[in-house]
């Protein structure tokens, strides 16, 4: 708990007036069936709503979606979740970067097509509950680097939006890794893109990162000598740029905020 509560206070000092909070698989109980399952999280959730933070919940972050995930399953996994905190939180993320194609592992990915038949299901259940919580789809941009179209954001909303992938979602997220796939001045145009596909849906920047580790590998923003000047950069410009385009309420959450908070050597 002692680690918990620091990262609170640190959160809150950042000046930050949410959460995204993932709920881990959890291999003994994963539709979240029992109360036992909810103990821990029931006091983070308390101690957030204590401190005015608000929470999003993430029903399971989908590089952990096992191979083996069905719409049956899931969708019982997000109902529990909601029903079990029912106006306590009001936002859910059903699927974060529903689009990528890591879902279910590289040895045996789930493919686009059960991705979206699964998101699609979790966030119907969620909206028959009570209609009255955001429901989020979060979805990654990586136009020119995607392996194949259907994987790329405005390839998936092409393909499955006729499908109705949406019908049940309040607000899309967009995920933005500038390490792995440049954004620059397109990202004015990323939002409007999505905003012509969807145009009934409101926007958010979702999870933005950079260079998980020390090392930079991949694409470099303003001096690939300064990742922590880079870091910095990226959320004084992306933080309210998201506020400022059109249909979008703000959000941003920085993808690697445990990791790169904690001090050295602390778990």
């Amino acid at each position: 708990w002692d680690t918990y509560e620091w990262v609170i206070d640190s959160g809150q000092r950042s000046g930050a007036n949410w959460v995204r909070l993932v709920f881990r698989p959890n291999a003994n109980d994963f539709a979240y069936a029992t109360q036992a399952s909810f103990n821990e999280y029931d006091a983070i959730v308390k101690e957030l709503r204590s401190r005015k933070l608000r929470v999003m919940g993430c029903v399971l972050d989908t590089a952990q979606w096992p191979s083996s995930l069905t719409p049956e399953i899931y969708s019982a996994r997000a109902k529990n979740l909601a029903l079990h905190y029912k106006d306590q939180i009001n936002n859910w993320e059903i699927g974060s970067e529903i689009n990528g194609n890591w879902l279910g592992g590289q040895r045996n990915p789930l493919s686009p097509e059960q991705a979206a038949r699964i998101f699609m299901a979790a966030a119907s259940a969620v909206k028959n509950l009570d209609p009255a919580p955001e429901t989020i789809l979060t979805l990654y941009w990586w136009e020119g680097t995607a392996p194949d179209e259907e994987h790329s954001l405005l390839g998936w909303i092409k393909k499955y939006g006729p499908r109705g992938v949406a019908r049940d979602v309040d607000i899309v997220a967009l995920s933005l890794q500038p390490e792995d796939n440049p954004v620059g001045l397109a990202l004015e145009r990323i939002f409007e893109s999505v905003h012509l596909a969807l145009p009934n849906k409101r926007l958010m920047l979702g999870s933005f990162g950079y260079v998980e580790s020390d090392e930079l590998k991949g694409f470099w923003w303003l001096h690939p000598s300064d990742v922590d000047g880079a870091r910095k950069d990226l959320i004084t410009l992306l933080t309210p740029a998201a506020c400022a385009l059109d249909s979008s309420v703000g959000g941003g959450f920085w993808w690697q905020t445990l990791d790169q908070m904690l001090p050295p050597g602390r778990r």
